[in-house]
């Protein structure tokens, strides 16, 4: 099952984190509560994951944006 990182994504955006330090923390992050491990690495974000969600939360906001202008004219 995908996960949707919406906050994620919009953070490391706001910040200008890049794709790679922002799997790494985030990864990290979730080592230290016990969601991954050396066994269970199948919640593990690396930095395709994060970009998709990048790319996903910017096209969101894009269509909020126009939708909005659409509404207003």
């Amino acid at each position: 099952m995908r996960r949707k990182l919406p906050k994620l994504a919009k953070i490391c955006d706001r910040f200008a984190v890049s794709d790679r330090v922002g799997a790494a923390v985030t990864t990290a992050v979730l080592e230290d509560f016990g969601i991954v491990s050396q066994t269970e690495a199948a919640n593990v974000i690396d930095r395709y994951k994060l970009r998709r969600e990048r790319k996903m939360a910017r096209d969101h906001s894009i269509q909020n944006i126009l939708t909005a202008a659409r509404i207003n004219n």
